[in-house]
């Protein structure tokens, strides 16, 4: 059951996606744009899927990855083994674990709990 974080790959200052955040993840206007302004640092997205909750989780992803590609938002998506900690990630080489936005949807499409 993997752990991905997602974040915008680059720092952005936009309203619309600043109440995105707010409306669809529940994050305070200033705490939003904060993380906007991060870039890739400001992980505004992190669960772990597959667990009871995955079809809340998959939705949310889904409604990231529409959104983002709607605005032409580029996201930084990374994702660690369960039994892996975040803290043991290194903010500066993301590289190796970086999955595209292809990808996450690829593996949640193919997860057993997957419905419409």
């Amino acid at each position: 059951m993997p752990k991905i974080s997602i974040s915008c790959s680059s720092p952005i200052k936009d309203i619309e996606t600043t109440k995105f955040l707010h409306k669809t993840l529940g994050w305070a206007l200033g705490s939003a744009s904060n993380m906007l302004a991060m870039g890739e640092k400001g992980f505004f997205y992190t669960c772990q899927l597959y667990l009871s909750d995955h079809m809340e989780h998959d939705k949310k992803i889904r409604a990231i990855i529409s959104f983002f590609q709607s605005k032409n938002i580029p996201l930084t998506i990374i994702e660690i083994a369960d039994d892996e900690d975040w803290g043991s990630v290194d903010p500066d080489n993301l590289g190796e674990i970086k999955i595209n936005e292809a990808q996450i949807l690829n593996e949640l499409n193919s997860s057993d709990d997957y419905g419409d």
